[in-house]
């Protein structure tokens, strides 16, 4: 009699124990903040619950002792970690914020490593495609200028004011006889930006949007890390794209001497 009864309070005792057992204090891992703008960001990272209903918020400001944080959510109660992201609003323009990841359930409190991100300082003009196009304008307007004023030289000003003397007014004259004269000119600065901005990459690293990516950033990425076999499709799509202006200034060479 005593031992069924032994091995029964031993079996209640068991059912007891694993469930308390099974939980743990949970784990925060902080991630790395991303879309970054002027007064907001998304941050976040992973959670371990720990067999045990879990939450987590987000404490975030601009010094290591923080200040702010998010609302408590919810990680679930499994125990494999899982993803959690959280939007910062409010943000000062131009500051540096330090973040981490806190996640607390009965076993304890985890709280991730600290990270810092930095708003933007210029967000109507910076990492815009505005910006961009204006810096690769200023980068090679002297490439297309050389062409096309070296055309416009090669005009004869009596020949406009023939134009003029017929009857022509001037926006007809440029229409008509000035522009169809320095086309060629024209057409031969277009081709050497468009060779030079196809491959440009500090300026495009840098002012881009985050994510935009081009032909040459991709070349960039690809071989940084070594993938040079990754590499060779946007290189070989370079280079054929790059040989028909190539192609076209080396025979407007060819024509002219």
């Amino acid at each position: 009699m005593r031992r069924p009864l032994a091995v029964a309070v031993i079996a209640g005792l068991a059912l007891v124990v694993v469930p308390l057992g099974s939980a743990a204090a949970p784990s925060a891992v902080t991630g790395a903040a991303t879309s970054v703008g002027a007064s907001s960001a998304v941050v976040g990272g992973k959670v371990g619950p720990g067999g045990e209903e879990t939450s987590w918020y987000v404490e975030y400001g601009t010094t290591t002792a923080y200040g702010s944080r998010t609302s408590a959510r919810s990680a679930g109660n499994g125990t494999a970690q899982v993803d959690v992201t959280e939007q910062l609003r409010g943000l000062t323009t131009g500051a540096t914020y330090h973040y981490r990841l806190v996640a607390s359930n009965g076993a304890g409190t985890a709280r991730g490593a600290d990270l810092t991100f930095a708003t933007r300082a210029a967000p109507a003009v910076y990492q815009t495609l505005t910006l961009l196009i204006f810096a690769l304008t200023v980068h090679y307007l002297p490439l297309a200028i050389g062409p096309i004023g070296a055309s416009l030289a090669q005009v004869s000003p009596r020949v406009e004011e023939a134009a003029r003397g017929l009857g022509r007014r001037p926006l007809e004259v440029f229409s008509t006889i000035t522009a169809p004269l320095v086309w060629g000119g024209i057409m031969a600065g277009a081709a050497l930006v468009f060779l030079h901005a196809i491959k440009e990459l500090p300026a495009t690293l840098i002012l881009a949007p985050i994510g935009f990516r081009t032909l040459a950033t991709e070349i960039w990425n690809q071989t940084t890390y070594g993938f040079y076999e990754a590499s060779a499709i946007p290189s070989l799509i370079l280079l054929l794209v790059a040989a028909v202006p190539l192609y076209l200034l080396s025979e407007r060479g060819s024509v002219s001497a």
